[in-house]
């Protein structure tokens, strides 16, 4: 009998398929370390609402270099990056806009996201809010694109 109840317990979590995205560390990290408010991308989405950022599992040592000369130039207080997330859920966000970037927004912008992001006229930003992270390590196989993800709304913080 307990065990009938653990597992009715565990079927009444707050699950949700959410849709997500696959970012390269450090920039997958950037986000719940209140660096990054805006993903950068070439391409517009319609798509408004939560949304799961997930850290690809690609190292390299000019990922290294770029995190350490970020670290270093905006005294950053973050792991270094081969103690960084790979393959796992980083953050759930809020995703409220896709905005095209013009110069006026562009230079509206704090140094630490430039710096963190490619930010051009004519590409997009999406901006981020409501940014939560997970209460624990949420393994995840990445895609490019928009891809669904399963997962316990329970995991986050603030939930």
């Amino acid at each position: 009998m307990p065990k009938a109840r653990k597992n009715f317990a565990h079927q009444h979590q707050a699950m949700a398929l959410i849709k997500a995205i696959s970012l390269w560390q450090p920039w997958a990290s950037y986000i719940p370390e209140g660096i990054k408010y805006h993903e950068t991308r070439s391409w517009y989405t319609s798509y408004i609402g939560d949304l799961l950022i997930c850290s690809a599992k690609k190292k390299s040592r000019d990922l290294a270099d770029y995190h350490d000369r970020i670290r270093s130039e905006y005294r950053l207080n973050m792991q270094g990056f081969y103690d960084l997330p790979f393959g796992e859920v980083v953050a759930l966000v809020t995703m409220t806009d896709c905005i095209k970037m013009t110069t006026p927004f562009i230079v509206q912008q704090p140094p630490e996201e430039i710096a963190t992001g490619d930010w051009l006229v004519g590409r997009f930003a999406w901006k981020l809010e409501n940014i939560r992270k997970p209460k624990r390590a949420i393994a995840v196989i990445g895609r490019q694109g928009f891809f669904d993800v399963d997962v316990s709304l329970n995991d986050f913080e603030g939930n």
